[in-house]
């Protein structure tokens, strides 16, 4: 007989139970379940609503049963609806007083709302630790291209020539703006404990609820039973944060696509991380990486999924939430897998300076700087301007490429040394930069 299971509601159809079980999903979080749970019961026994015999023989069978349920044998069942009630069930079976002891005073609302925030304060220390290491892959290619010089592109078309490390350390910047972002989210999912708030109005019980909080991590237990239970803004940051993660990775993934194209073959794809065509044996696709940009896509649109599932709501609970948690919380595993592959792949990743050369001596790409060539040699920048446009509209139908003096690409790079310019100094700086803010974030 299921743990829910009364004169009011005696059976539900199985197609209720596949719609509505939360069970697969809700394993993610099971060490945190149990500390809550944990934190219940104990509170329960400090506050004499269990005697010292029974507090000893539910701890027990807690620390058993998360040793259990952690295994991969264990079965779950759709008709437990929920971790919660697996819990109960299974300390009932057990120990039948104390199962139907342990739910006194509190609701499946206030647990998964606790649950959950512990949860979403460990995946998002998981969650900087995978993009400080993706961030650390993109610091060595940084490092190693230091010399590589490739030209930039605006609106997909030559600018201007950088060098290949300053395309990695602008998408370490992103993902070290991301990290920036998820501590903030760990830190303030742990403020407010649910736990206490019952199912909305809080609990009767006589218990120590600022004790309880400090015991699970929280800083206080919340001063609205309402929104102990009802807020779900925690998981929507963290949706959100999953899709701007996301965004920077499509980006990345642009880049080296890019890059490692037939016409321009800077980037060299590693043999296991492309795949060749069906019908064409001169191929090397990128499907890896465009597959990782696909899945990052899906991502992004999700924030905007967890937004509309959140809204329509007044005060107190609704079972809309389940959706929510399965959403996010397998978003977030999937943003994990995303990031172990993209970093194993980049550690992979070569550049070609054979290819980069032919590259730069396309599109007239040292325009800019024999405009500014013209200003330092006293021209007006726009007449200076309009003179190089007229220049390369003459090379163009000799098919040349436009030159002035002794100007040349390694000049071009060297030339912008303001803070954040491609000169080796400047993008050294901002490598040094990027490591030193990751080793603060660590700390």
């Amino acid at each position: 007989m299921k743990v829910l299971s009364t004169a009011l509601n005696p059976k539900q159809s199985s197609l209720f139970h596949e719609l509505t079980s939360g069970i697969e999903i809700d394993q993610i979080f099971l060490v945190e379940e149990f500390a809550s749970q944990l934190a219940w019961a104990r509170e329960l026994y400090l506050s004499d609503y269990l005697n010292t015999a029974e507090w000893d023989e539910i701890s027990e069978i807690l620390y058993k049963l998360k040793h259990i349920m952690s295994n991969e044998d264990y079965l779950w069942s759709v008709d437990d609806e929920d971790i919660h009630m697996t819990i109960e069930k299974e300390v009932t079976k057990i120990n039948s007083n104390l199962g139907k002891k342990m739910h006194l005073g509190r609701s499946r609302n206030d647990l998964i709302s606790t649950s959950l925030k512990l949860y979403t304060s460990r995946y998002c220390a998981s969650l900087t630790q995978e993009i400080s290491k993706l961030i650390e892959v993109l610091l060595f290619l940084a490092d190693k291209d230091l010399d590589c010089v490739v030209p930039s592109f605006t609106h997909s078309q030559s600018a201007l020539p950088i060098r290949m490390s300053h395309i990695w350390n602008f998408h370490s910047i992103n993902f070290l703006t991301g990290i920036d972002k998820v501590q903030n989210l760990k830190s303030s999912c742990m403020e407010i404990m649910p736990l206490g708030s019952s199912s909305i109005a809080g609990t009767h019980l006589n218990i120590n609820l600022d004790r309880m909080a400090k015991e699970l991590g929280f800083l206080i237990p919340t001063a609205n039973s309402i929104h102990g239970v009802s807020d779900r803004d925690f998981m929507v940051d963290l949706s959100y944060y999953i899709s701007r993660i996301s965004l920077h990775i499509v980006r990345l993934c642009e880049d080296i696509i890019h890059y490692s194209t037939t016409h321009l073959g800077i980037i060299i794809l590693p043999s296991k991380w492309s795949s060749g065509s069906s019908a064409m044996p001169n191929k090397r696709n990128p499907d890896f990486f465009e597959i990782i940009r696909a899945k990052a896509k899906t991502l992004i649109c999700n924030s905007g999924n967890s937004l509309n599932i959140s809204s329509s709501f007044g005060s107190g609970y609704f079972s809309d939430f389940h959706e929510l948690k399965k959403l996010v919380l397998k978003d977030g595993n999937n943003l994990m897998q995303i990031l172990n592959c993209l970093i194993a792949a980049c550690k992979d990743l070569e550049v070609s300076q054979k290819n980069s050369e032919i590259s730069l001596n396309r599109g007239h790409i040292l325009a800019t700087d024999i405009a500014n060539q013209y200003v330092k040699e006293g021209m007006i920048f726009r007449d200076a301007y309009n003179k190089v446009a007229e220049s390369v509209s003459l090379n163009e139908r000799i098919d040349k490429q436009i030159s002035f003096k002794d100007l040349d690409i390694f000049s071009s790079v060297e030339s912008k040394n303001a803070s954040g310019g491609t000169s080796k100094k400047q993008v050294q700086n901002t490598i040094d930069w990027i490591s030193e803010r990751l080793q603060i974030n660590r700390c």
